[in-house]
């Protein structure tokens, strides 16, 4: 998730943590877990339930475009890619940091559930295909759980044996669902691409409940998206795999970016209303059984010109739910870096959308149920 300066009134003090800044790839001193983390540049920075921000990691001007930022889900490491074949490890209650070395140019991190490893997705220097890894903190060693092209994020098992992913195979890089530890790999789901009407999957998510994933079938026409034709949301619980639920495309609510609440089965969902000039992101629930819920919640509406929408679903353990969107949706001030939005579904005063509590770069979140998101 990507990144941020926090919102005015901590406008004044973010400027005032410049001149405190540590040395590249120094951390600051020590304190409590994060609730996110954000990046601004080459610093960044992590913030509590409290919102005040202490800067922990400057980034060495090796790093360009993203650091792959992440959290571990109780918020007590961070995890940012350091130059072209490194990550760097933050323990943030000491400020202790780590080097994993050779980890190849990292585009997604994820802790595993004990925050000892990390997953790491990422091209080794000179090569041009993402391949997946996972890497022991306290030791730096790595391991390939997966060489061919891997797309998106993965997700780790509840117990921290396997991980879900999805890898591009074949001719035609036809995304396939994996699940593994890199020793005994399977494919749970193929997407075919078959004529001009394929799926195309989001990354998947494990929970208690197995690995869900939501994927959208689209309509092609010279290579090109014509046409969304429906979503579905499916499960693998060790076995088979089974289909939630299916919304057609003409009911107007696709479904995509799911993320478990609570730790599943049940999800909560991104749902996409879409209108003649503008689409408006919708947040749903789907129970175990299919049924799909209503929250109210808006997360914005977005013109064509905009914004490519909601970049990750990620349940807190207080029950809100961290919302990360980027995408220029018409308000004055907003612009298409990624926005933090927490929400609150099924309060006292009903579901609601809380106020933006940062904005920036980059963005992770801390949760022991990362969601999904779109490739």
């Amino acid at each position: 998730m990507r990144h941020g300066r926090l919102l005015p009134p901590a406008v004044a003090g973010a400027l005032a943590a410049l001149a405190l800044l540590p040395p590249p790839g120094v951390a600051a001193a020590g304190g409590p877990p994060a609730l996110y983390a954000v990046r601004d540049g080459r610093s960044v920075a992590v913030a509590g339930a409290d919102g005040a921000r202490r800067t922990v990691l400057r980034l060495t001007r090796g790093t360009r475009g993203s650091a792959a930022l992440a959290l571990s889900g109780d918020g007590t490491r961070l995890a940012a890619r350091h130059g072209a074949d490194a990550v760097r490890v933050v323990d943030l209650p000491s400020g202790r940091v780590r080097t994993i070395r050779r980890t190849g140019r990292a585009t997604e991190l994820r802790f595993s559930p004990d925050g000892t490893r990390v997953a790491v997705v990422g091209a080794r220097p000179g090569r041009f295909r993402d391949q997946l890894r996972t890497c022991a903190v306290a030791s730096g060693r790595c391991r390939t759980v997966d060489g061919r092209r891997v797309l998106g994020a993965p997700a780790w098992a509840p117990d921290g044996r396997r991980l879900a992913w999805i890898a591009a195979v074949g001719e035609d890089a036809a995304p396939e669902l994996m699940a593994g530890d890199g020793r005994r790999n399977r494919t749970i789901a193929r997407f075919r691409f078959r004529g001009t009407r394929v799926w195309f999957p989001d990354s998947p998510i494990w929970d208690r409940g197995g690995v869900a994933w939501a994927s959208t079938r689209v309509r092609l026409q010279g290579g090109e998206l014509a046409g969304i034709l429906a979503s579905r949301i499916q499960r693998w619980d060790g076995r088979t795999v089974r289909t939630v639920v299916t919304r057609p495309a003409d009911d107007g609510i696709p479904l995509a970016a799911i993320a478990p609440v609570g730790g599943g089965p049940g999800l909560v969902a991104l749902a996409t209303r879409e209108a003649r000039t503008r689409s408006e992101l919708r947040l749903v629930t789907v129970a175990a059984d299919g049924t799909v819920g209503e929250t109210g919640v808006v997360l914005g509406r977005f013109g064509d010109d905009g914004a490519d929408g909601v970049l990750g679903l990620h349940p807190l353990v207080d029950g809100r739910v961290a919302v990360v969107v980027r995408g220029d949706d018409g308000v004055p001030g907003h612009g298409p870096r990624p926005r933090l939005q927490l929400v609150t579904i099924g309060g006292v005063d009903g579901s609601s959308a809380g106020p933006e509590v940062a904005e920036g770069d980059e963005l992770a979140v801390a949760t022991p149920w990362p969601g999904g998101a779109p490739l």
